[in-house]
């Protein structure tokens, strides 16, 4: 902080108010909610926007990995960007601490002191809201997915672990062989990488229903279908989890992309996870990841996070970078600086 103004609006260091990284605002001498108002540190009172949140997947159902059928992955594809890229809401993830408590009588008015036990995370269900599309695909492929895990004719399920010549090693974080793992990253107003506010994991993640159908028959009725899809899921949430959100949104990278010259595209979480204790080899969309990425047969466009477009791709030489111009423009180039693009024609 450079000057009185920011000092009283802003903490520099506020660790031990348990907040991550970044600023905080200072109550202290810019709460506004007391007696008067003070003027000169409105700024400690700016209330805090969440936007939607982030969704990347790291591992899809490792029984998939190697299909006889899906040769490129494409069923493992389109799991992952149906959690990324088609889910018009997602609930149940959030997170949310409570604390156990006991009590005994204390004097003989009936007061009781209480006593803290147990913290304990809440457990989280996602539940996803897909609207269904050409082919009865969302639909379909959770019901694929239910009978992979156990046929209801034959109560079989499919057996078939990640790894080729009978290597069934499973990747840290990855708990089974038909769950999903994502990270739900939560950013700011900003979506500075380094300023998100927070981050999850989500392990053991599969699906407990299809939902109905929609067969049906009202005469002079048609209508579309959505599909609220519930998983469960096992929440990992502390320190850690937010410095590897940081890490995915850096590799994202969204706050540089300029929407209105060129379409959204986005870079793979590159082998950076591992040094935030993960394996990248149980990542999918981690360039040369197994399960996503097998032998580099697939290009590293085809398996990222939030892939919604296929033009406009980045040529990065340091911090130099050409796109593909709008219609009727010439190309241009520019640089990136802390996250702001300057742009020459």
């Amino acid at each position: 902080m450079n000057n009185y103004n920011d000092q009283r609006n802003f903490l520099s260091n506020s660790s031990f108010l348990g907040t991550r990284d970044g600023l905080v605002s200072h109550l202290i001498t810019g709460g506004q909610l007391g007696y008067g108002y003070k003027a000169g540190a409105f700024d400690a009172a700016t209330p805090l926007a969440f936007s939607p949140a982030v969704i990347c997947v790291f591992a899809t159902p490792t029984m998939y990995d190697n299909m006889p059928d899906d040769t490129e992955g494409i069923l493992r594809q389109t799991i992952k960007a149906m959690f990324e890229c088609h889910a018009k809401s997602v609930t149940g993830i959030d997170i949310n601490y409570t604390m156990d408590t006991g009590s005994q009588p204390i004097g003989h008015d009936g007061q009781e002191l209480t006593v803290p036990t147990q913290s304990k995370r809440q457990a989280v269900n996602p539940a996803f809201t897909y609207p269904e599309v050409t082919g009865n695909l969302v639909w379909n492929l959770h019901r694929r997915w239910l009978w992979d895990i156990n046929d209801p004719d034959t109560n079989a399920g499919l057996e078939h672990m990640n790894g080729k010549h009978g290597n069934a090693t499973l990747a840290p974080f990855t708990m089974s062989t038909y769950s999903v793992t994502f990270i739900a990253i939560q950013y700011d107003q900003t979506q500075h990488p380094d300023r998100i506010i927070d981050a999850a994991v989500y392990t053991n993640v599969w699906p407990t229903t299809t939902t109905e159908l929609g067969m049906e028959r009202q005469i002079g009725t048609t209508s579309v279908k959505e599909r609220p899809i519930t998983y469960t899921g096992y929440v990992m949430h502390n320190d850690r989890t937010r410095e590897l959100g940081c890490l995915v949104a850096h590799e994202l990278d969204l706050r540089s992309e300029r929407y209105r010259v060129a379409s959204p595209n986005s870079e793979g979480v590159s082998q950076m996870l591992g040094a935030s204790g993960y394996a990248t080899s149980g990542f999918q969309g981690v360039e040369q990841a197994p399960g996503i990425v097998q032998d580099g047969d697939l290009s590293r466009g085809e398996a990222t996070a939030l892939d919604i477009a296929h033009s406009a791709r980045e040529q990065k030489n340091g911090d130099e970078w050409n796109k593909v111009a709008p219609d009727g423009a010439d190309s241009f180039q520019g640089s990136v600086h802390d996250g702001a693009v300057d742009i020459q024609h």
